[in-house]
């Protein structure tokens, strides 16, 4: 692939069998979320600082792994 082909298909919305524009998190993702929720909220009771802030991407995987890991641990 020439540099200007590469440059071309970086601004494309996918190809022929996949579209990478604002996936969705994956059954993997889900779960590696829910072991970081997991761990918060065992290291909570351990007295472990919270985020004073939270930022996200506004990408849909981001915006699930940050629902899964925090919603729900007391941190809001």
């Amino acid at each position: 692939i020439d540099i200007e082909i590469e440059e071309t298909l970086l601004f494309l919305p996918g190809n022929a069998t996949s579209n990478w524009v604002d996936a969705r998190l994956t059954d993997v993702g889900k779960s590696q979320a829910q072991t970081a929720h997991n761990t918060w909220k065992q290291q909570l009771k351990e007295h472990i600082p919270t985020p004073e802030k939270f930022y996200v991407s506004p990408l849909n995987r981001c915006l699930q792994t940050a629902w899964i890991t925090f919603v729900g641990t007391g941190i809001e």
